[in-house]
C-alpha cells in the first residue's frame, strides 16, 4: 500500500462530520410496537420491511425494543 503524501505547506484536511444520533419518536415507538406485534419479536429484518425507520438499521430496531420493554417492566 502506498501512502500518499500532502504538499509542504499544507494544512491537514479535517475529519468528515459525524452523524449525530437519530432521536426516536413517540410515533415511530409506536409503530415498532405495532411491527412486533405482527411479526414476532426478532424478525427486525421483516420490519424494516413494512415502514420506513428514518435509516434505522434492524440492530437499532432490536435495541430501541430492548429499551420499551425494559420500561413498561419496570
Amino acid at each position: 500500500m502506498i501512502k500518499r503524501q500532502r504538499a509542504p505547506g499544507c494544512p491537514p484536511s479535517p475529519p468528515p462530520p459525524k452523524k449525530g444520533r437519530k432521536k426516536w419518536t413517540p410515533f415511530l415507538d409506536e409503530v415498532l410496537t405495532k411491527a412486533v406485534r405482527k411479526h414476532g419479536e426478532g424478525n427486525w429484518k421483516r420490519m424494516l420491511l413494512d415502514h420506513d425507520y428514518n435509516g434505522r438499521t434492524g440492530v437499532m430496531l432490536k435495541d430501541r425494543w430492548r429499551i420499551l420493554k425494559r420500561d413498561t417492566v419496570a
